[in-house]
């Protein structure tokens, strides 16, 4: 294993934040999850980014400061060839090294693309690593298009399934579903710079949970007992301004997911995490928690924590984490959708991209 390192760094928000003591690891794993990574613009102190991969070009392309090559008696730099049993094979190797790279953390965020070689061979060893040291891992999943063909599926099925066995919580959003949910107008480029946009929003929300200054404040102790609870975990993110800001922010929060279409069955808890201006009322905290609890189908425990923010002026910005179970229906669904996918066409907008 290499690490590399690159001059560039996050910029601090102007927010102002409290002192957080919960260690957060942001890890970029195989190629997908580093391009990710490395797009992403993090920038609270608690949270550090770090990309894993067996592509060196890859690594020494990314914005991120620290990187770790792995597996260069095995790839020579070169890449895990799309076999996962390579990735994994690197992973085993390199067991040591990357205890060092996941010791003192409290969360470990792993994003990874799955279907090819490092993604899904590393991303469970990653994983199992994290659980050996007594912290939580929460996964983020992407899943193949459709047109990447039966093999990447099935090796994504797979690594799903052996990922799943293992993280604490996990987030699957189907490529796919770029389509359906962004619409084939936009580039395949304008696509991948919504779900990074969707995604940042999602983990500093997250790191927002321990950062915000408030009357109602979250600790590590609530997201932990909401990881455990479930399997699955999907986060909304949502902002409204003016008279009906809480309307809005439950409505943006909602309309746009990444997730596989079915929403989770089985709510087990959830985490309503609400910030506002100096301006923000009781009336408006009251509606924003009961418009949420009016859009699922299920409820279950609900925790709420209410931060201000003195740069928001009649503004509220809202972060649900909620944590729940498919039923087994859902995702055998989901599955035959991946695997009939062959027979579908390619959009013209990805056609145009390829030629």
């Amino acid at each position: 294993m290499i690490e590399l390192d690159s001059t560039s760094s996050n910029q601090i928000s102007g927010h102002i934040l409290k002192e957080s003591s919960v260690r957060i690891k942001l890890l970029g794993i195989g190629g997908a999850g580093c391009r990710i990574v490395s797009r992403l613009n993090i920038s609270l102190p608690s949270i550090e980014s770090v990309v894993l991969n067996t592509d060196k070009n890859s690594l020494e392309k990314s914005k991120v400061r620290k990187k770790i090559q792995l597996g260069e008696s095995i790839t020579r730099g070169w890449g895990a060839g799309g076999d996962p049993e390579i990735g994994k094979q690197v992973a085993l190797q390199e067991k040591d090294r990357l205890k060092e790279v996941l010791k003192d953390t409290d969360l470990s965020i792993i994003i990874t693309g799955l279907g090819k070689g490092t993604g899904t061979g590393v991303s469970p060893i990653v994983a199992q690593l994290v659980k050996e040291m007594d912290s939580l891992v929460w996964g983020i999943t992407i899943l193949p298009f459709f047109f990447e063909g039966k093999k990447r599926i099935n090796q994504a099925q797979k690594g799903l399934k052996n990922l799943e066995k293992i993280v604490d919580a996990l987030m699957v959003i189907p490529n796919d579903n770029l389509l359906k949910k962004i619409g084939e107008n936009l580039s395949l480029k304008e696509g991948f710079e919504k779900v990074d946009k969707f995604l940042e929003e999602v983990i500093l929300g997250i790191g927002n949970f321990f950062h915000q200054l408030g009357f109602l404040d979250l600790d590590f102790a609530d997201v932990k007992s909401l990881l455990k609870k479930g399997n699955r975990i999907q986060v909304f993110t949502g902002r409204g301004k003016g008279k009906d800001a809480p309307q809005q922010a439950v409505k943006k929060a909602f309309s746009f997911s990444l997730y596989a279409e079915n929403f989770l069955k089985k709510t087990e808890a959830i985490i309503i995490n609400i910030r506002g201006g100096k301006d923000l009322s009781l009336s408006e905290i009251k509606d924003t928690v009961h418009l949420v609890k009016d859009n699922l189908s299920s409820r279950g425990d609900i925790i709420v924590g209410v931060g201000i923010d003195e740069n928001l002026t009649d503004e509220i910005v809202l972060n649900l984490l909620i944590s729940g179970k498919e039923e087994e229906s859902d995702r055998e669904e989901l599955e035959l959708k991946l695997f009939r996918s062959n027979d579908l066409e390619i959009p013209t907008f990805l056609r145009k991209g390829e030629n």
